[in-house]
């Protein structure tokens, strides 16, 4: 949209991952690895958290379960 326009972005920072994901800017690979390195390590703390709660002693069936994916009611059921 920005060029369409005639606009360029300019992100002024200071380190490689300052401004990543700017709207109208580059992603480098690097920038994308540190997005799903973060992404990874919340997933990690959700999933420690979710089996403290439900009072699971191990996270392996529960990375199964915890897909992203929404199940209503019996099929929820079904899969415990």
């Amino acid at each position: 949209m920005y060029g369409a326009v005639g606009a360029r972005v300019h992100v002024l920072r200071a380190g490689e991952f300052k401004g990543a994901g700017t709207p109208g800017t580059a992603i480098t690979d690097g920038q994308l690895a540190e997005f799903q390195r973060t992404v990874d390590e919340l997933n990690t703390q959700f999933l420690e958290t979710v089996a403290r709660g439900r009072h699971m002693k191990r996270r392996r069936p529960l990375r199964r379960s915890l897909t992203g994916r929404v199940h209503v009611g019996a099929a929820a059921q079904e899969l415990g």
